[in-house]
């Protein structure tokens, strides 16, 4: 009988210590308590609320992103919630935010805001888990757990956290700041008709003479084996050897790249070919049928069709320069101009629209391509 009592009491003080650790908490209990904090915090230089956990500087996965109108304050993240696998996923979209910044003033030390409880729902950041915590129906995540970079995270030499973050303490100012990865555009660099590739890193440019307007931006979409973990791993971005940048895939395959647009547009500037008015013309009628042509402010537009029966919406600016403008399948019998009293439209018949719309019309303005 002794023993007995003696693992009973065991059993006991385990139990009593499960207790006390929150070994036994369930869904909703509170587990602990979010205070106020005299911290500023701000993500990607745009003010936030925020507030003091365990010594650390946490702010609402919510908050990242009101989602609402353009004017609502927005961090450069996306999140959504899947009930089905208790996760939320919060995702940098390479932008810093937009929308009116919030005006937040310095909160007081100590006092208690809400509490923390106990939940399942796990926090998923930019494709790897974080630490969260339930507050008030919202979830918490801590900046200093999002921007500490270690000397093993995969992008530790380009200053990024393996959540592709890092983060500045002002001590003088008592302010923190998260920063995620920024993303630029390739259309920034002043150049026409250019097609952009990426081949894993390796960047490749060439022209097109019949490139729409914008240039085009395409990748390799066989490059990361993203289910295996082969995302946010940032590589440079390589264009005839040299370094011109950076770049990585995030964990939904997107691709986020910020490349030196003034080096690649000096190294690429000979390919660029802005024909004259007159050989846009002339590279018009002699490889394609034009069937209508119209003269408007600043160009000559032009309905032609190739040996495959596709139509085709060519300008050819007065200034200087082709434009492939639209496309059309040889599916569709009746593509034609079409002028009314507010301007030069194209038509586009059978057409099968939403509410079953049978034709489709076209606004036709060289606007856009003059300088």
């Amino acid at each position: 009988m002794k023993k007995l009592k003696l693992v009973s009491a065991a059993v006991i003080a385990v139990m009593l210590l499960g207790a006390a650790s929150g070994v036994f908490a369930a869904n909703g209990d509170a587990v602990g308590s979010i205070y106020s904090t005299d911290i500023l915090a701000y993500v990607n230089d745009r003010p936030i609320p925020s507030y003091s956990l365990d010594g650390k500087t946490a702010v609402l996965v919510e908050d990242l992103d009101v989602g609402v109108t353009d004017a609502d304050a927005h961090y450069g993240f996306h999140w959504y919630y899947n009930d089905e696998t208790r996760t939320l996923i919060a995702d940098s979209d390479g932008t810093s935010g937009y929308g009116e910044p919030l005006n937040i003033e310095r909160g007081t030390v100590g006092k208690i805001v809400d509490n923390i409880y106990e939940t399942d729902i796990k926090v998923i950041f930019n494709g790897i888990e974080v630490p969260g915590y339930a507050i008030n129906g919202k979830t918490a995540v801590c900046i200093e757990d999002l921007g500490t970079v270690y000397s093993s995270d995969p992008n530790a030499e380009y200053g990024y956290s393996k959540y592709m973050c890092n983060f500045k303490w002002d001590n003088d100012k008592r302010d923190v700041r998260l920063y995620t990865y920024q993303s630029n555009d390739l259309h920034d660099v002043p150049l026409h008709k250019m097609e952009y590739t990426f081949n894993d890193n390796t960047l490749s440019v060439s022209f097109d003479q019949l490139n729409y307007y914008m240039n085009t931006v395409s990748y390799n979409d066989t490059l990361g084996d993203y289910a295996a973990g082969d995302f946010n791993i940032i590589k440079p971005v390589m264009l005839d050897g040299e370094t011109v940048g950076t770049m990585y895939f995030a964990h939904s395959g997107a691709l986020y790249y910020n490349v030196d647009t003034e080096k690649i547009f000096n190294m690429k500037k000979d390919l660029e070919v802005v024909l004259s008015y007159g050989e846009a013309v002339k590279f018009i009628t002699e490889n394609y049928e034009v069937y209508d042509s119209r003269e408007i402010d600043g160009a000559t537009v032009y309905l032609a069709k190739d040996a495959d029966g596709n139509r085709y919406l060519f300008y050819a600016l007065n200034q200087g320069g082709l434009v492939l403008e639209s496309e059309f399948e040889a599916s569709y019998t009746t593509i034609e101009f079409l002028e009314e009293d507010d301007g030069l439209y194209v038509t586009v018949y059978p057409f099968a629209g939403p509410h079953g719309t049978t034709t489709m019309r076209q606004r036709v303005s060289a606007d856009t391509y003059l300088f």
